[in-house]
């Protein structure tokens, strides 16, 4: 009687290692990205800025942006002790804190709790929020009256940052025409018989974008600004300010880097419609890290937290959670 074949056939066996290598590799590609999306690094970059007063020299800005509601341990630990390890002089928050628009800030809070105390934190709004004002009215909201009572100064408005004799200016993302655009329709309504609530909020209008105006016309043409947003600028802004104040830096986050990233390949999406493929494959120069624009130079955070925009998919990939240290240096131009 003949023995059948204890050898498998070699094709079975070929595909039973090929499968346990995609196996070992997936799960690989999990526990990597598991670990890597609860850790945080710090990027330091250093910006040079031909005018910048010599008192703010190796000025340095903690940029903080798109937590989106992620705890890194217990009471925000590892990011703390992270923070507490660096030296910096201000603490700029860009925005997309919160989960989501409706869900709760305590991830946040209990950053701002953690932070030092004498150091500045400036906040600007992201699209998931928390809300701090009314980007029309300039109307402080409930959120920002909580961040306020954590020592959080809300950028409403360009706001003149001194040392010694020298200063700079932070400001708030501004464009020309929207400004005109409210100007031109709260005069207008107002010049009609209005409900006292449709009144009250047209005056606040009219008063807020005209004071937005006055503020960043009088800025003195030599003067260094800084752009503090959370949509980045469009490429093509960055090339000519024609629409917005002649910011010599602006810093800014909203992409997550692309939040999926890929070896060789960089950010596969970002949620920006003025993109090329409607935000597929974007030019990865643009996406994160430092732009050197015709006009002006842009920084944009990769941050720390994913949003769940893309279903499945709330998590970063190829990407670690970052906070940037930014230092200001005089350009030896």
């Amino acid at each position: 009687m003949n023995n059948p074949n204890p050898n498998p056939n070699p094709k079975y066996k070929k595909l039973f290692i090929s499968l346990l290598w995609i196996g070992l590799i997936f799960t690989s590609i999990l526990l990597y990205t598991i670990w890597d999306n609860n850790r945080v690094i710090l990027i330091n970059q250093a910006v040079k800025i031909n005018e910048l007063p010599d008192s703010f020299e190796d000025y340095k800005i903690l940029v903080l942006s798109d937590l989106h509601g992620k705890r890194f341990g217990d009471q925000q630990q590892k990011l703390l002790e992270l923070i507490h390890t660096i030296e910096f002089d201000v603490v700029y928050i860009a925005g997309d804190m919160q989960e989501s628009d409706i869900s709760g800030f305590d991830p946040l809070l209990e950053i701002l709790a953690g932070l030092p105390q004498e150091t500045p934190v400036y906040y600007v709004g992201g699209n998931w929020g928390p809300y701090e004002s009314d980007a029309i009215t300039g109307e402080v909201l409930e959120a920002g009256e909580i961040l306020q009572s954590y020592g959080v100064l809300l950028l409403t408005q360009p706001v003149q940052i001194d040392r010694g004799e020298d200063h700079i200016w932070f400001v708030p993302g501004f464009s020309y025409s929207n400004n005109q655009k409210w100007l031109a329709l709260s005069e207008s309504k107002l010049n009609t018989e209005l409900a006292p609530l449709d009144q009250m909020y047209y005056s606040q209008t009219l008063d807020y974008q005209s004071l937005l105006l006055d503020r960043i016309s009088t800025i003195p043409d030599e003067d260094v600004l800084i752009g503090l947003m959370h949509i980045p600028l469009a490429k093509e802004a960055l090339d000519a300010l024609n629409d917005y104040p002649p910011y010599d830096l602006i810093i800014a986050g909203h992409f997550h880097g692309g939040q999926i990233r890929l070896p060789l390949i960089g950010a596969i999406f970002v949620p920006d419609k003025n993109s090329r493929f409607f935000g597929f494959f974007p030019d990865n120069r643009y996406v994160s890290g430092l732009y050197n624009g015709k006009a002006t130079q842009q920084y944009v955070s990769r941050g720390l937290g994913s949003t769940g925009i893309i279903p499945l998919l709330k998590f970063r990939l190829f990407n670690t959670p970052e906070i940037i240290l930014i230092t200001l240096q005089k350009s030896d131009k």
